[in-house]
């Protein structure tokens, strides 16, 4: 188990990194166009939006669980198992919403 959360983290990073770039060069293409579709598309957006919501929670919890181990309130290993499975679930809907946005973008503006 502790070998796929150590495989997990690095492989979800790298899948949100790369919608977060796309999404910058897809709205960089035309500015205009994809700032109105975000209101176009309402429904889309939201969506986008609260998956960032979601994902920000699992953020949050994280960091609680970082200041309970910096009380030693809990190991070192559990610490450890817990950020990657939780960084994983933040960076899992950070790359759902960005998919979302990449969606909403693309137009033919």
């Amino acid at each position: 188990m502790k070998s796929f959360l150590i495989f997990l983290g690095p492989l979800t990073l790298c899948v949100a990194l790369w919608f977060t770039l796309t999404t910058y060069l897809t709205a960089r293409k035309n500015p205009k166009c994809s700032v109105s579709r975000l209101f176009l598309k309402k429904e889309e957006t939201g969506k986008a939006f609260y998956a960032l919501i979601i994902g920000s929670c699992f953020f949050v919890v994280n960091q609680i669980f970082t200041l309970l181990y910096s009380l030693k309130l809990f190991s070192y290993e559990m610490h450890f198992l817990m950020s990657i499975f939780l960084g994983s679930l933040f960076a899992t809907c950070l790359a759902y919403m960005f998919y979302k946005i990449i969606r909403v973008f693309r137009c033919l503006c």
